[in-house]
């Protein structure tokens, strides 16, 4: 059995949204998918941001639904190619990380730095 949820896996990790009216694609279609993702930078943006908000992975890991017999290889090929035809790559904005969480086993390892530090 193929894997035929192409396009709805693909726009779903650069939107976050999965929309099954996509229908079913033997093979992933990079025209078809960019026609798809054409005037929708925004919403890609924003979900970018809310997900590194959030301390959440993004791309956006495929549902369960989508998982099932999702060939993981090509998957990720496909999305990098995504991200670099669209232009999204590295960081979509510098952020400000935290301090460190201050407990006691964030305490050792910072103790137990390098010298040189």
């Amino acid at each position: 059995m193929s894997y035929r949820l192409w396009h709805r896996v693909l726009v779903h990790a650069l939107t976050g949204v999965d929309d099954p009216s996509l229908g079913e694609q033997d093979t992933v279609d990079a025209a078809g998918v960019d026609a798809i993702l054409a005037g929708r930078r925004d919403e890609i943006i924003a979900c970018w941001h809310d997900r590194l908000d959030h301390d959440l992975p993004w791309p956006v890991p495929p549902t369960e639904e989508l998982a099932i017999g999702l060939p993981w290889g090509q998957w990720a090929t496909a999305v990098h190619r995504l991200r670099v035809r669209h232009e999204l790559l590295g960081a979509p904005t510098l952020t400000t990380r935290s301090a460190p969480r201050d407990d006691p086993q964030t305490r050792a390892l910072m103790a137990d730095r390098p010298p040189h530090w």
